[in-house]
């Protein structure tokens, strides 16, 4: 089922998916757009710089993209911790 998230709702799962590496996840344009980047350290692993609100505020477009940026970052050999979508119901 696809639920309507708020903006800061989709941050604060988008900051969770990546540990144990850090994620900065936030809006801008008056919340109109989305960004986020996914650091080990200081040196910047992967970012977004230009979703739509849309693509973050419900929930099964947001689990795609958590889960595709995740592929990405094992593929390239970092392992990050177990993670599921969190019940949004």
């Amino acid at each position: 089922m696809t639920h309507e998230l708020t903006i800061e709702k989709a941050a604060s799962i988008f900051a969770s998916a990546f540990s144990p590496l850090r994620c900065v996840a936030e809006s801008w344009d008056y919340d109109n757009r989305f960004r986020f980047r996914v650091f080990d350290g200081d040196e910047p692993l992967l970012s977004a710089d230009d979703l739509l609100r849309q693509q973050v505020t419900t929930s099964r477009r947001l689990e795609a993209a958590i889960t595709h940026a995740r592929s990405n970052l094992e593929e390239r050999g970092y392992a990050l911790d177990s993670w599921s979508f969190p019940s949004v119901g």
